[in-house]
């Protein structure tokens, strides 16, 4: 065995030294090295090659060259004989072929060999172990909120998204896997809600077959939960009465009855999801770069939300994850796992947590988040981040058994939108399980097509939405309350204009000046690429796309005014679209300067085009406020340009109870 100092990471680097003194057998057609708990490797082979005495005097040759090159990582010549190799059985094998990665081109092997790299951890989980989905048509569409450190909400999002869902008509089950640090038990349920059981007692009573009786007891509903159209269950990571929850913990995450840990996880999982029936599960996994995180991203086939600041810690993390999966995982995936593994790519999710108001810290942190996903994972990053904003409400601790809407609007309206937008099949629920229609992530989000041949508009612009929406817009582009040239034009704005690289601000010639929004992908892709108005205002562009996506004829829209005690409903009746020359300008510029705000129309200020891109209504009819459901009322006071309403029940329910208001008027 070599003197010197050889570390862990070199251990890799020296298996081809190894081999390239060997002369195996054309028996051996598939040798293992196991990177055993404490570091070490040796080889494992079938066991009917250890009746075969050539085989076994050159794998033993073989193990002592390898532990001669490993040092203390590796095995004293006199002891590879005894412990070198391990002649194992078949169903041995075919579990270390789960977690094993192939080498490839190593020297001294047979033609038909192959060697493979597998690493046994206390868990039996590991980063590299992206397993293909046990059930791909499983109804329920499965999301883990994962942080590269503590600290950055992941419980408050559980719980935030669970009690959307299920007002929309949901049904919701949250599960809580950050065993070492539970927040949902005390968070979510107040203590007389409690269950029995929770997560850490389903798998310590699996290790002795007794896991059918705690998953009866192991979920309780909050009480917030039990007037909302859906339904929540939550799985905490102990019951009522933790008692010995130290003792439990120290067994939770044994293998069992030939079954590694993320395989255990997934069993509970679906034993969960038979007895709650979810549209959309929510799990909470442990944070950091450690292995029980592994099975809760990379071995359940779940969606990821990767919660981040924009420090360094949090990137080097990121970095570093994202290094080893591009090493051990999309290099040379194992046969079965090329499809598992490009998956992984789509499912995850970039979190702008505890996000500061104003744009330069976002914008700073959208930079340095798409340095770890280029350099690893994709060549050209498509991931913008989705927002939680730092809200005061939720600084001091606040108890997640109650909520305050108006903190949530503050810190989650834009969170929401762009999570439904990042998630779902085309014009279905966000916690649909179908897999194969789901959207790309936002930076280049593609647009929904009609059936058949879709309508071209007078802009070129394709209609792509098949389904109408009720949303809130507040009709006040930069600051001036514009409604009354909104009814004039008879039009909806969505103000925010991207303008076009190349060409001057001409507001004669509005529709060569500005992008259009609705343009395909592709094109999309090359105007973007190098628009400084665009890079320096990705998130809100983005939004704007995705609305635009979103918005088909007889969608209906709200203008609030609720100093005026009223709103303003309108039904669209026509495609997006930008209007050169708007008819309406003088009188906009006008109206800007009575509200005694800039009323410019030049190269800096471009105020017409304020109101130049948007959607024909048939007319705006007042409301009184009293007549808005009061469930849509918190929307109303969102303080975005816009927002989808998130009514109790489904999407077409809000658009219901607008409908039904707009035949009354």
């Amino acid at each position: 065995m070599s003197t010197d100092f050889v570390g862990f990471d070199e251990m890799r680097q020296r298996v081809r030294k190894a081999f390239e003194s060997a002369a195996l057998p054309d028996a051996v057609d598939r040798l293992y090295l196991v990177r055993n708990m404490i570091g070490k490797v040796r080889i494992s082979v079938p066991e009917k090659l250890e009746h075969d005495e050539n085989c076994r005097n050159a794998l033993r040759g073989l193990a002592r060259e390898l532990g001669g090159v490993m040092g203390a990582h590796g095995y004293l010549p006199d002891e590879a004989d005894d412990t070198g190799v391990l002649f194992v059985s078949d169903g041995m094998l075919k579990l270390l072929g789960k977690e094993a990665r192939p080498i490839p081109d190593l020297p001294g092997l047979p033609a038909h060999c192959t060697v493979y790299w597998a690493e046994r951890l206390v868990t039996g989980s590991d980063w590299w172990n992206v397993r293909p989905p046990a059930d791909t048509n499983r109804p329920a569409r499965r999301w883990t909120l994962f942080g590269a450190k503590g600290g950055l909400g992941c419980t408050t999002t559980a719980a935030v998204l669970a009690r959307e869902y299920a007002r929309k008509g949901e049904q919701v089950l949250v599960v809580d896997l950050d065993l070492e640090s539970p927040g949902l038990s005390s968070a979510m349920l107040d203590a007389d809600t409690r269950p029995e059981f929770g997560v850490t007692d389903w798998f310590v009573e699996d290790l002795v077959g007794q896991e059918g009786a705690v998953m009866e007891k192991m979920t309780a509903t909050p009480a917030w939960a039990r007037d909302l159209e859906g339904g929540v269950r939550i799985a905490p990571a102990h019951g009522r009465r933790p008692r010995e929850y130290l003792a439990k913990l120290g067994r939770v995450y044994m293998s069992s009855r030939g079954k590694d840990w993320g395989s255990r996880l997934e069993k509970m999982l679906s034993g969960l999801e038979d007895a709650c029936s979810p549209n959309l599960v929510l799990i909470e996994s442990r944070n950091g770069l450690h292995d029980i995180a592994a099975a809760a991203i990379a071995a359940i086939d779940a969606d990821v939300l990767m919660f981040a600041t924009d420090s360094d810690s949090s990137w080097e993390n990121y970095s570093i994850l994202f290094r080893h999966w591009r090493e051990y995982l999309f290099r040379n995936p194992p046969d079965g796992y090329k499809e598992a593994a490009n998956r992984l790519r789509e499912r995850l999710h970039i979190v702008s947590a505890m996000t500061p108001s104003g744009d330069s810290y976002l914008n700073g942190f959208r930079k340095r988040s798409r340095r770890p996903f280029a350099d690893s994972l994709y060549d050209d990053a498509p991931h913008d981040p989705l927002v939680v904003y730092w809200d005061r409400g939720f600084a001091a601790g606040a108890s997640l058994c109650r909520f305050d809407d108006e903190v949530i609007t503050r810190a989650y309206d834009s969170f929401l939108n762009d999570f439904e937008h990042s998630s779902g099949k085309n014009g279905a629920s966000v916690s649909d399980g179908n897999r194969s229609a789901r959207r790309r992530p936002l930076a280049h989000a593609p647009l929904r097509r009609r059936s058949g041949d879709p309508e071209e508009t007078a802009t070129g612009m394709r209609e792509t939405a098949t389904m109408p929406i009720a949303f809130m817009c507040h009709a006040k582009p930069q600051c001036c309350d514009a409604l009354e040239i909104f009814k004039q034009a008879e039009r909806l704005f969505i103000g925010w204009p991207l303008f076009a690289e190349g060409h001057d601000y001409d507001p004669r010639h509005l529709q060569t000046c500005m992008v259009n929004l609705g343009v395909d992908d592709d094109e999309w892709a090359g105007i973007v690429a190098n628009n400084q108005n665009y890079l320096d205002n990705v998130p809100q562009f983005n939004r704007h796309r995705n609305f635009v996506r979103d918005v088909a004829r007889d969608s209906i829209a709200v203008v609030p005014r609720p100093e005026d005690n009223a709103a303003w409903v309108a039904r669209i009746t026509g495609s997006y679209s930008i209007v050169d020359s708007p008819e309406w300008a003088a009188d906009y510029l006008a109206l800007r300067k009575r509200q005694g705000l800039g009323y410019n129309n030049d190269k800096e200020k471009k105020h017409i085009a304020d109101v130049a891109q948007g959607w024909r209504i048939d007319r705006y009819r007042r409301v009184d406020w009293a007549q808005i459901p009061e469930a849509l009322r918190h929307t109303l006071k969102s303080p975005g340009t816009f927002a989808r309403f998130r009514l109790e029940g489904s999407k077409l329910k809000a658009h219901a109870a607008l409908k039904k208001i707009i035949e009354g008027n």
